[in-house]
């Protein structure tokens, strides 16, 4: 209900960001430190992109609209070698979010009763269709997740990444471990804690661990975000690790990497950079319209 109020205050452009910009920052008693990332996984887990697709739909719809088109209505397929089709089509394969391309008395689900669902965008370019399985119950999540699950499963994993890994867990770990040797030299008293934010399991347990260490005071930062958003940071994680927390500490948004004038450096020197090496006579608008 407080949050409720609080959003309702804010406005659902900017959600909590006023309310965090606002925040005290002075820290009490023992403190603890998350840091935090996104969580994409190096192998496929469809739990990660069901997280993120359901909170995408959370965010930007309605809340009268949402029981809806977050309905679970069976097992939502993609056909691997067309999965941005907007037209009915007769598909080779199909996949589901867990990777299977068969039903569960091991029938291909090419070879089944299916409904071909169209895009639910039809104005917007990048929304695609899927065809729909329903003899088998439903799917586990919404189809619209479902969806998204089965194509970067089938088409990413299956078709664009030939390792099908990812390097994205690894190298945040490795910026992890590096920034928490750093900031030890000089708050050694201080709990550190890796979070993936996607993943509300995640952040609660980071949030107990600290606790039963005795943190008085809990800082979170994002070091995968350079520039915090109300659509990942003010009004997802943030909230929930105060809401985690349940006033047992007291929590501090640390400011986003991109105020930190050794990152706002960097990216200058990368644009003049990439100026210098533009002819003295060009028009800079024409060499962005062509990327």
């Amino acid at each position: 209900m407080f949050e409720w109020i609080r959003h309702l205050r804010f406005g659902n452009k900017f959600g909590y960001e006023t309310f965090f910009r606002e925040q005290d920052r002075r820290p009490i008693g023992k403190t603890g430190i998350i840091l935090s990332d996104l969580g994409m996984p190096e192998s496929y887990r469809p739990d990660f992109y069901i997280n993120f697709m359901d909170h995408v739909f959370k965010y930007s719809l309605p809340l009268f609209l949402q029981r809806y088109i977050l309905a679970d209505r069976g097992i939502a397929l993609i056909d691997p070698a067309n999965p941005l089709a907007r037209e009915p089509f007769v598909p080779l394969q199909l996949v589901d979010m867990n990777g299977s391309f068969t039903n569960q008395k091991g029938r291909p689900y090419a070879e089944c009763e299916v409904i071909w669902r169209p895009p639910g965008m039809k104005k917007n370019p990048a929304d695609h269709g899927y065809f729909l399985y329903t003899k088998d119950g439903k799917g586990g999540a919404a189809d619209v997740c479902q969806k998204t699950g089965a194509k970067v499963v089938g088409w990413y994993y299956g078709h664009l990444v030939p390792e099908k890994k990812v390097a994205w867990e690894y190298q945040c770990k490795c910026v992890y471990e590096e920034t928490v040797s750093a900031l030890k030299e000089k708050f050694p008293q201080a709990e550190f804690r890796h979070a993936y934010y996607t993943y509300e399991e995640s952040l609660s347990q980071t949030v107990e661990d600290l606790l039963a260490k005795g943190c008085e005071t809990i800082v979170y930062q994002c070091f995968c975000n350079p520039v915090y958003s109300d659509f990942e940071d003010y009004a997802h994680a943030l909230p929930k690790i105060h809401r985690f927390a349940k006033r047992r500490a007291k929590i501090i948004c640390a400011d986003q990497l991109g105020n930190q004038p050794a990152l706002r450096q960097g990216y200058v020197q990368v644009i003049r950079d990439q100026l210098d090496k533009l002819p003295s006579q060009a028009r800079i608008l024409s060499h962005l319209k062509s990327f």
